[in-house]
């Protein structure tokens, strides 16, 4: 953007676009960047040279290899601008060189305008490793050139080689990837482990090549089992594991979902069971698709009683389908004790809404001697002292010229019947909000910029963005992975490679999650659209009128969802302990502790 304007308006442009960039939290490694779109056309070289060995000779060589491009560059290419990266004695089988980790940090603080290189296995013998890089050298805006083949992204051709290189490698991915669902497949048809969580009550056994027996594991499934069968239901059973110390496989707080984990584990009865989910917690495939070996391995609970137990399960089970609620401040309250907020339905009111009601998920659900938080808190107490304390920090910016102290602002902020409980804010929070309203007078963001109601899809869409590029990063990884484990000439071990290979598919996995609760699959109609747009107007009118918010009738015109996606936007956490809300942290970091009367 900077490189434009200087280009466009001159160099008047340049030095307030420069002024402005050393008062942007991005000015810090970008003085060099600035200089370099100075001046316009500009063109930088990175000249990248890697031998395998310190002493390899001839045409292979270190000092060849840079005379080489060195002449190519200055008299081919006319570039006079460039920088030599060098690594000896490293190897082409992946790209943990210092000298290129150098180059591929500059480059990505734009320093560079090409990449050259003699030949392109000097960049990397990897494919994949190949792939990932020429595709980020793309978005960056980076030509890449290869003198031995002729190479360059800048002409059609070159762009066309370089796509046929990657289709290979895309076809490599493949091939990969199905090989290794084969070996897996046939690992497991043959009875052996595939590499997954240990269940509770079995240690890894290298010896044995497969789990074996823990003896004090193993009394704790018995007594889970045991107890289950004479009538314990699974939240009763975790809370009783939990007040009694009784730990799982990795010495966490058992839930109701891992309890049930063990419960349903065929494993336990000597069964080994394969290819059951799409991934480690993902949904459940067709029974067609599974490999179950019977009487695998030794059992721990009898077959008999472990049907017994999953019968009562199942008879427990809710098998209707249940109508998902919206509810306003989901996914944001936190205890005092770290437990989440669970959120269930009230009753309805007189004018038609029906509140939500929020209460600590560790007290209710895990252990009532790790918290004592046992009053629920309805919306209408959390929606009130939010919202109006939202409209009287917005009241506070507008105003700030008039307020002189922190002791000023903290009495505007806490202006209402709904604060009458709070002696005041917490001293160093009171300073650090007293400072960033002060600095938001002159320069526009922080609270401010909060508290501005932003496009929920556009926030949206960009935490998605976020998600998948940190799922291609795993992706990468998992190939990168696997090529070590069947191509590497020193390879991994098979258990090295199983446990990795679990992490990363976890990773995954939860990351998809993620994505499937910002973005869920639905289909917006534009009337739909509109209602959303007018509910967000009547949320900014709210906050902007002179008059407290009323929970009560504000709900019965904007929707819970739409309440929800407001909030997400501007806040990242409300803590709460016995039906009093005692901070609120806001997306720009910001923490607002309150003080109670005694």
């Amino acid at each position: 953007m900077i490189r434009g304007s200087c280009t466009r308006f001159g160099n008047e442009a340049f030095f307030i676009a420069h002024l402005l960039f050393q008062q942007s939290h991005f000015y810090k490694g970008s003085v060099m960047r600035m200089k370099l779109y100075r001046e316009e056309g500009h063109r930088k070289a990175a000249l990248y040279i890697r031998v395998s060995t310190m002493y390899q000779i001839d045409k292979e060589s270190l000092p060849h290899q840079r005379e080489e491009l060195k002449r190519y560059t200055e008299y081919a290419l006319h570039i006079s601008d460039y920088e030599i990266f060098e690594d000896a004695g490293f190897s082409g089988k992946n790209t943990d060189r210092p000298a290129y980790q150098e180059m591929m940090a500059r480059i990505r603080k734009h320093e560079f305008t090409h990449l050259i290189v003699d030949k392109i296995d000097r960049i990397s013998r990897n494919l994949l490793d190949f792939a990932a890089m020429y595709d980020e050298l793309k978005k960056l805006d980076v030509t890449f050139i290869s003198r031995n083949e002729q190479f360059d992204t800048s002409s059609a051709m070159g762009e066309a080689m370089l796509k046929i290189i990657l289709v290979f490698a895309e076809l490599e991915r493949h091939m990969t990837s199905e090989r290794v669902s084969a070996i897996m497949v046939d690992r497991a048809k043959k009875g052996k482990w595939n590499g997954a969580n240990i269940p509770l009550g079995y240690d890894w056994s290298e010896k044995a090549d497969y789990p074996v027996e823990n003896p004090q594991e193993v009394k704790i499934v018995q007594m889970m089992f045991d107890m289950y069968e004479k009538g314990y239901s699974s939240n009763r059973l975790t809370q009783y594991l939990n007040d009694h110390g009784i730990r799982g496989k990795r010495n966490g707080l058992w839930t109701t979902a891992s309890v049930r984990q063990v419960l349903t584990n065929p494993f336990y009865k000597g069964t080994l069971r394969y290819n059951y989910r799409h991934r480690a917690r993902g949904c459940i495939k067709k029974e067609s698709e599974w490999i179950v070996i019977e009487h695998n391995h030794p059992n721990i609970i009898s077959e008999e009683q472990w049907e017994h137990v999953n019968q009562i399960l199942k008879s427990h089970s809710v098998t209707r389908i249940r109508k998902k609620h919206d509810h306003a401040f989901s996914g944001l309250l936190t205890c005092l004790c770290g437990g989440t907020g669970g959120a269930r339905l009230d009753k309805p009111r007189q004018n038609g809404v029906r509140p939500s009601y929020y209460e600590c998920n560790t007290h209710w659900r895990v252990s009532k001697t790790l918290c004592n938080n046992n009053l629920a808190m309805s919306d209408m107490l959390i929606g009130t002292f939010v919202f109006n304390y939202l409209k009287n920090m917005i009241r506070v910016q507008q105003h700030m010229g008039e307020l002189e102290t922190p002791e000023a602002m903290e009495a505007e902020l806490l202006k209402g019947d709904c604060f009458q409980d709070i002696s005041g804010i917490e001293k160093a929070s009171l300073q650090k909000i007293y400072a960033v309203f002060c600095k938001n007078s002159n320069v526009a963001y922080q609270e401010s910029e909060a508290l501005r109601y932003d496009d929920p899809a556009v926030i949206a869409g960009n935490q998605v963005k976020e998600l998948e590029k940190k799922r291609q990063a795993h992706e990468r990884a998992l190939e990168r992975l696997n090529k070590a484990y069947l191509y590497a000439e020193i390879g991994l071990s098979e258990k090295e490679y199983l446990q990795n290979r679990q992490e990363i598919m976890q990773a995954i996995q939860d990351i998809d999650q993620k994505i499937q609760v910002i973005q869920p699959d639905s289909n917006s109609e534009d009337d739909i659209a509109f209602l959303e747009a007018s509910s967000n107007f009547i949320i900014k009118q709210e906050l902007l009128s002179d008059e407290p918010i009323q929970w009560l009738d504000f709900a019965l015109h904007v929707s819970a969802a739409t309440i929800h996606q407001f909030l997400c936007a501007i806040v990242t956490k409300i803590v709460f302990y016995q039906r009093r809300i005692l901070s609120i942290e806001f997306k720009n970091g910001v923490v607002h502790r309150f003080l109670y009367r005694e």
